[in-house]
């Protein structure tokens, strides 16, 4: 579609929104506010008729509970600027285009229309910050405690012929990508919601198909953008896993909203229960709860995997003074620190203590922590060089290196200072911020030392050493079980 047709399209669902508000005597529906206290939703009825003074579709809306017995839909929302008017408890309710096509077809099928439904576009209030998140709080309850769900794939015609007779074309690729490689595939929501689901019936125009049908007739080959999501496959890889381990899985998902990749997978992980669906936590706060969650697969890979699914920047210049303070401090990590790099066959995480141009730098590689940050290192200048300094109290700037070898090229510059009582070294990021974020504090006998970090340096870590690997769940490629990284 042309730039010039599009346009004239946008003019005229807008120009069709307009008109029927002024000829139309209906108010445009409000939702009354549900109990918070309880496991309260919203379902909806379809009328079969049309309305008569505007021909629209025609629902009634109730406020219900979870015990109630109704239907859930899941389906691709759609453009926010094509859609159409409905009436809803006689008042006027705009609608995307997709999910209108949804009930002007189910309003003709008596076995739909008899029942309710549970319909997240019509029964949330999408306006209110607060009710999405009790909403989205209990979502994995609404989907398991509907009689079934009914998988919506639209109007496409290809997929309709599929769903009629899936037996008649197996081993046809061409069919097969269009119901594999559809939109609604790629949704964040659509894994717990198939994971939950009593019974799947997927419906497109006006043709159903129960998923039991369309298994026996596919089996397990299906494209690899779909893979993941058959119902079989999907709930045999989501028990018991981890939220970073569905993350990893799934950070790629399309959403309106970023943290709703979060947020879709709380019900179905092991290891997040503490962790609730807020929309309106801010997004540094939001990352540091995903990580404390976490803690357990708490590695730079973990940080880096929060990043990239949330696109988050955090807020890289705190007003902290770390000198004072250790209360900023997220993360930290020990390591016997030795006076030489070990063997390829003894690789452990450790950190090494290097004479460098009459100073000494105590260096980490990360692959050593991380396999998945193979060629990066960590260097911290502890030169000592005040004459009446105390043993271990390092005075020096510092600077903190990201080098990828071998060509060893610097990535970033950072400065680093002792405390008031000169035992730690804090490090200020210097960049065009001046971010403060990391502490090392060598053992007295020096065969160990501590770094720590604050978010915001974990978070500059990982944007600055991008990968696009697997998470680590905290083992770094190791045999053992532990994470070297752990929380303050």
């Amino acid at each position: 579609m042309s730039h010039m047709d599009q346009a004239e399209e946008h003019q005229s669902t807008a120009a069709l929104r307009s008109e029927a508000q002024s000829t139309s005597k209906r108010r445009n529906f409000q939702h009354s506010r549900l109990n918070h206290n309880k496991p309260s939703i919203r379902l909806i009825k379809l009328h079969p008729e049309l309305s008569e003074a505007e021909g629209f579709v025609q629902c009634k809306i109730r406020h219900a509970t979870i015990k109630s017995t109704y239907t859930c839909l899941s389906y691709v929302w759609g453009a926010e600027d094509r859609g159409r008017w409905i009436v809803l408890n006689d008042e006027l309710m705009w609608v995307r285009e997709n999910l209108w096509h949804f009930l002007q077809e189910a309003r003709r099928k008596p076995h739909i229309r008899k029942g309710w439904l549970w319909i997240d576009a019509l029964c949330i209030n999408q306006a209110d910050n607060a009710e999405r998140t009790h909403q989205v709080g209990q979502m994995g309850h609404i989907y398991h405690s509907a009689e079934r769900m009914i998988s919506w794939l639209g109007m496409n015609r290809v997929i309709s012929e599929y769903l009629a007779q899936p037996p008649k074309y197996e081993g046809n690729a061409e069919i097969w990508d269009d119901f594999n490689l559809c939109e609604y595939w790629k949704r964040a929501w659509i894994t717990q919601e198939i994971v939950l689901a009593r019974q799947i019936v997927f419906m497109a125009g006006d043709v159903e198909q129960d998923e039991k049908v369309l298994v026996e007739s596919r089996g397990d080959r299906c494209s690899a953008t779909q893979a993941h999501l058959t119902p079989r496959w999907c709930r045999r890889q989501a028990e018991g896993r981890s939220l970073l381990g569905l993350l990893d899985w799934h950070k790629d998902k399309q959403c309106s909203i970023l943290r709703d990749r979060v947020f879709s997978l709380l019900a179905l992980c092991n290891d997040a229960s503490a962790l609730k669906a807020d929309y309106e936590t801010p997004d540094r706060e939001l990352a540091s709860e995903i990580l404390t969650c976490c803690k357990a697969e708490l590695c730079f890979c973990a940080v880096n995997l929060v990043i990239r699914t949330l696109k988050f920047r955090g807020d890289l210049n705190p007003k902290h003074d770390i000198g004072k303070s250790h209360s900023i401090y997220f993360a930290n990590m020990t390591l016997p620190l030795v006076q030489s790099p070990i063997s390829e066959s003894e690789r452990r995480p450790i950190a090494v203590l290097r004479p460098f141009n009459k100073t000494r730098h105590v260096v980490v590689d990360l692959d050593l922590i991380c396999d998945q940050y193979r060629g990066f290192s960590i260097y911290f200048n502890i030169d000592s060089v005040s004459e009446d300094h105390h043993d271990y109290a390092y005075r020096a700037a510092s600077r903190f290196w990201v080098t990828e070898f071998p060509a060893r090229v610097c990535r970033r510059y950072y400065y680093a200072f002792s405390d008031a009582d000169g035992r730690d070294l804090g490090l200020e990021f210097h960049t065009s911020t001046g971010v403060h974020g990391c502490a090392i504090e060598l053992s007295p006998s020096t065969n160990s030392c501590t770094i720590s970090f604050s978010l915001e340096a974990l978070l500059r870590i990982a944007e600055t050493i991008r990968f696009t690997g697997r998470h680590c769940h905290g083992q770094g490629g190791r045999q053992e079980q532990s994470s070297v990284l752990q929380l303050c």
